[in-house]
């Protein structure tokens, strides 16, 4: 399916709403523009492959590191959170 957007004189557009149900967008969330192998841009929520690509980095670390329960996951998580503001 196609879905069209105008640009306006400051160069924004509105979203469709069936995309932005597609791509799971809310206001604030960050679009990914990428040019992929046949030179067409593809756009993709950012913040969804973020978290995608932070799950898989993190994937089997919980059992690595031992964690058992709701509690240490949440401090593992802590720990994480503060390490990446602390890098960025």
């Amino acid at each position: 399916m196609t879905y069209l957007a105008r640009i306006s004189e400051t160069w924004q557009i509105t979203m469709p709403f069936d995309v932005r149900k597609i791509l799971g967008l809310r206001s604030g969330d960050k679009i990914a523009f990428a040019q992929n192998e046949n030179g067409e841009i593809v756009l993709c929520n950012a913040s969804a492959g973020a978290l995608a690509k932070a799950q898989k980095a993190f994937e089997g670390a919980a059992e690595m590191l031992g964690v058992k329960d709701e509690l240490m996951c949440r401090l593992l998580l802590m720990k994480c959170v503060t390490a990446y503001e602390s890098a960025y």
